[in-house]
């Protein structure tokens, strides 16, 4: 991903606010995150992860009940779209309320003092 990133690919990841999950270790979680912001991704914040999508090129759009970053359940399912619209009209709804979640984000960063017990 690396050379594709330094071709100018720019690569965001949103995600369940890691207070907010019902399982999980929220200090490790956020420690994921920051390895993956290291590496020059992007990631975001939304409380609303109802749906599950990846938009490439803003315009191929793959969609469907499935957790891309998680692992396979039964019920998954996944539709390409290749249509500017639909991808623009998601980009749109995602990033509408990114910047608050951003803001939330550097918030927790900044109350989040133990990383180091990762359990």
């Amino acid at each position: 991903m690396k050379p594709s990133q330094e071709n100018g690919v720019n690569v965001t990841i949103l995600t369940e606010n890691p207070d907010n999950r019902l399982v999980g270790n929220p200090i490790y979680l956020m420690d994921l995150i920051r390895k993956l912001r290291s590496a020059g991704i992007n990631v975001g914040f939304t409380d609303n992860l109802n749906e599950h999508y990846a938009v490439i090129d803003k315009s191929l759009v793959w969609h469907g009940g499935m957790n891309l970053l998680g692992k396979a359940d039964v019920w998954d399912n996944l539709i390409r779209v290749k249509d500017t619209q639909a991808a623009a009209e998601l980009l749109e709804i995602s990033f509408s309320s990114l910047k608050k979640d951003l803001i939330d984000f550097y918030e927790y960063e900044a109350h989040s003092t133990d990383r180091t017990n990762f359990a």
